[in-house]
């Protein structure tokens, strides 16, 4: 499936379809609920629950006193991710507005190699897709470099990492500790040594 494909998917909704993109039908897979997430900082109330939270009524809200502004994912085992959305409103949130994000990859916390280069985002509404080539990582960075009108702090309603479904697999999800974890067959020497952290 084409990514406009998906951006068209993803609409402008307020709520989230959890099960978006996870039929059989589609080639890409959400990852964003198999690794472990954390932030650079976030407000009271306005953390993790909130930014993974099935209502874009609620957001992360950054606390720090200046940028940049990190949403950053660890997997369990290597990924290739294909693109990341933000659910961003400008209308509702003016300066906190994300406006420079890079996408980051890693093979841990401290390598960080930029993926393709900073997105402009101009007054965006809705679901943004951040397209950048496909890169295989055990750890993602989501920067937000600046935000409109050099605002301190930023606001993100929703974010989702898509990877490219494995051709000839079937996507079975399981269920470790209330979250979907991917589990596909690999047959290659490549990535069955890639597939977890050692």
């Amino acid at each position: 499936m084409p990514v406009m494909d998906l951006a068209s998917r993803l609409g402008n909704s307020t709520a989230f379809q959890l099960d978006l993109v996870d039929d059989t039908d589609s080639s890409f897979i959400d990852i964003t609920h198999t690794g472990q997430w954390s932030l650079s900082s976030a407000a009271p109330k306005h953390g993790l629950q909130e930014l993974h939270a099935p209502n874009t009524d609620l957001f992360w809200q950054s606390s720090a006193l200046s940028g940049p502004h990190d949403m950053v994912v660890c997997f369990p085992h290597r990924v290739e991710v294909q693109t990341v959305a933000l659910f961003l409103d400008y209308m509702r949130d003016e300066t906190w507005t994300p406006h420079i994000v890079q996408v980051q990859a890693g093979a841990t916390r401290n390598g960080w190699v930029d993926v393709g280069d900073p997105v402009t985002l101009t007054h965006p509404h809705g679901w943004v897709l951040i397209h950048n080539a496909p890169v295989a990582c055990h750890t993602l960075r989501i920067r937000i470099v600046e935000t409109h009108q050099q605002g301190r702090n930023c606001q993100v309603r929703g974010v989702r990492v898509f990877a490219a479904r494995p051709s000839g697999t079937t996507f079975t999800p399981s269920r470790v500790g209330g979250d979907a974890v991917a589990m596909w067959p690999y047959t290659s020497d490549v990535m069955i040594k890639g597939e977890a952290l050692r």
